[in-house]
């Protein structure tokens, strides 16, 4: 998701550190520095200097973390309007949906299934088997979507934030959703609506104008990172949010063993379009702030790419490392360490669950 070209109310900007670091670090790029965006402090400690690996783009962005709450995040930062640059043409989120294989469902796959639905399900206040039924009903169900969302049987009403060309929304729908979208991104914007079909704002959420109270779930899959004021934008979901309503918020986990392994190579650190760079506690913190939405639970999610991209970003570093397995192993290695690694809270990739509760009738907007 491509962030808002206006943040002028972002209320993290402050003096922050001096730019002439950074100015010579990323030559040309409007910059600017940052608060914390948890508890406004502007004391970071400077955890590495990172390059666009993605696409190679020259520059280098310093990543910070808060020494008053662990927050890590990008300061000095491009600018808004500088930043969508960094959204080039080939940004695979804004690609048209590729479809997904059906799986195999033997009886281990279906063993694995039952069990992952009872434990990443607990205490949501859902039933595992209505769960479970709904999920059986789609063949070319992605794998991870079984730790990332829960469908009921009667469905209700769904918003996705950042919803790029409309991949997950497509899901919901065919399991029962009514299905609304928000995304930046015109070009991803208008493929979700002519190649899918979905109904979708183009623009950031904060000026989609929807009622009051008037979504039963609202979904945030990798987005909340690359926001650049996600305080106001978890005020505003509160707002769409019905009483007793869901919020599911994915974003990487910086607090992972991969990302302790390699480091600035962690492909997740997506520098600079992440801006910031979220933990279980730094989640749980932000969602302190946002009196209204009350953690629920933190799931940990398998997704094998934070692995092999990384050993894919260290085999350019030193190509001797990248030799000694070949692609195949790596992705082999790669799905086992991401199911390791969630199964012991570890993971590279959180989804957190959060409910209004149902005594909120009315969230202002700031």
């Amino acid at each position: 998701m491509t962030p808002p070209a206006n943040s002028a109310a972002d209320p993290c900007r402050g003096a922050g550190p001096p730019l002439e670091e950074a100015h010579a670090a990323a030559p040309g790029v409007p910059l600017e520095s940052v608060r914390c965006a948890v508890c406004g402090a502007d004391d970071p400690r400077v955890l590495f200097w990172a390059g666009d690996r993605l696409s190679g783009r020259p520059g280098r962005f310093r990543v910070v973390r808060c020494r008053g709450c662990g927050l890590a995040y990008l300061s000095p930062r491009p600018t808004p309007r500088a930043l969508a640059d960094w959204y080039f043409d080939g940004y695979e989120p804004h690609q048209p949906p590729v479809p997904v294989r059906a799986a195999r469902r033997g009886p281990f796959r279906r063993w694995i299934q039952s069990h992952a639905v009872r434990w990443y399900t607990r205490g949501l206040g859902f039933d595992p088997e209505e769960v479970r039924a709904t999920l059986g009903r789609i063949d070319d169900l992605p794998p991870y979507f079984t730790f990332g969302f829960v469908p009921t049987r009667h469905g209700g009403r769904v918003l996705d934030v950042g919803c790029g060309t409309g991949s997950h929304l497509d899901i919901a729908r065919r399991l029962g959703w009514e299905t609304y979208g928000v995304e930046i991104s015109p070009a991803a914007s208008q493929i979700a609506r002519e190649t899918l079909g979905l109904t979708v704002v183009t623009g950031a959420l904060e000026d989609a104008g929807y009622p009051e109270a008037h979504f039963d779930v609202v979904t945030l899959f990798h987005v909340l990172e690359h926001l650049p004021d996600p305080v106001g934008t978890l005020r505003e979901v509160a707002r769409v949010l019905r009483p007793g309503g869901l919020a599911l918020l994915a974003v990487p986990n910086h607090r992972s063993l991969a990302a302790f392994a390699f480091r600035s190579r962690w492909f997740p650190w997506e520098v600079p379009r992440h801006l910031y760079h979220f933990s279980p506690a730094s989640l749980a913190a932000l969602l302190d702030r946002v009196a209204t939405l009350r953690l629920v639970r933190i799931n940990y999610v398998p997704v094998p790419a934070g692995f092999t991209l990384s050993w894919e970003y260290l085999g350019r570093d030193h190509p001797w490392v990248g030799r000694m397995l070949s692609p195949t192993t790596v992705s082999r290695l790669g799905r086992v360490f991401a199911w390791a690694t969630a199964l012991a809270g570890m993971g590279d990739s959180i989804v957190a669950y959060a409910r209004k509760p149902a005594g909120e009738a009315r969230v202002s907007r700031r």
